[in-house]
């Protein structure tokens, strides 16, 4: 049956050629292809499978470019310090009796001994007429009063050695009644001789120096 149709079609062609031999025979020959035409692909040919589809790869990525300060180093990572408040242990306290202070030892004289200018006496006499307790006497506080008398002797009159005492006057008289009457008339040394915290004198005389010390 197709081959009837073809022959036929070509017998048209060859018609239409011959009419138009006198004239331009190339729209003859183009009619005569599209009546033609292209054969059908035959029912039994199997058609070629498509091409595999292939995942094209990702685009490079675009260099970018970084300015100088975003390579500044990130800062350091410091981890956090657990801080731990030390508290002692408590303990019970021990109660134990308190030792008391020592207190400073009063000064002792070496040995008592008679005043031999009668000083001590009159004194302990002019302290009973204040209200204060009496003192002794002390040779070795004498001996430092003869020590500043020598002193007296060469610099003049003076407070120029007076060793452990605490108190001492000095002065230059005829006798022990004149000096002790000067010291009396002074409230300086009125104040050394009626010293309500002295226990023990001394005096020393050499010509018209005279010197007295007290503890």
């Amino acid at each position: 049956m197709e081959r009837a149709a073809l022959a036929s079609s070509c017998l048209g062609v060859r018609a239409l050629t011959h009419r138009s031999r006198i004239a331009n025979p190339v729209p003859a020959l183009a009619l005569a292809v599209a009546l033609i035409g292209v054969p059908s692909a035959r029912s039994d040919e199997v058609a070629p499978p498509p091409p595999p589809s292939v995942d094209a790869p990702p685009p490079p990525p675009i260099p970018v470019t970084l300015e100088p300060a975003d390579f500044r180093p990130a800062p350091p990572q410091v981890e956090e310090v657990r801080r731990f408040s030390y508290r002692p242990a408590e303990y019970p306290q021990a109660e134990y009796p308190q030792a008391e202070a020592p207190q400073p030892a009063a000064y002792q004289p070496a040995y008592q001994a008679a005043d031999p200018y009668g000083f001590t006496a009159w004194l302990n006499g002019v302290r009973a007429q204040s209200g204060l307790g009496p003192v002794g006497f002390d040779p070795s506080l004498a001996g430092w009063a003869a020590a500043n008398n020598g002193q007296q002797n060469a610099r003049g009159l003076g407070h120029h050695v007076m060793g452990p005492a605490r108190r001492q006057n000095s002065g230059m008289g005829g006798d022990m009644s004149t000096v002790a009457s000067m010291w009396m008339a002074s409230p300086p040394h009125q104040a050394a001789l009626l010293d309500p915290s002295i226990s023990w004198i001394g005096i020393a005389a050499s010509g018209v120096w005279w010197t007295f010390n007290a503890y």
